[in-house]
């Protein structure tokens, strides 16, 4: 879960940096 969660976190940091 932990795990899922970082990831949920990165892709939307990703994401606010590509928008």
């Amino acid at each position: 879960m932990p795990k899922r969660l970082k990831t949920n976190s990165h892709e939307l940091l990703e994401t606010s940096k590509l928008y």
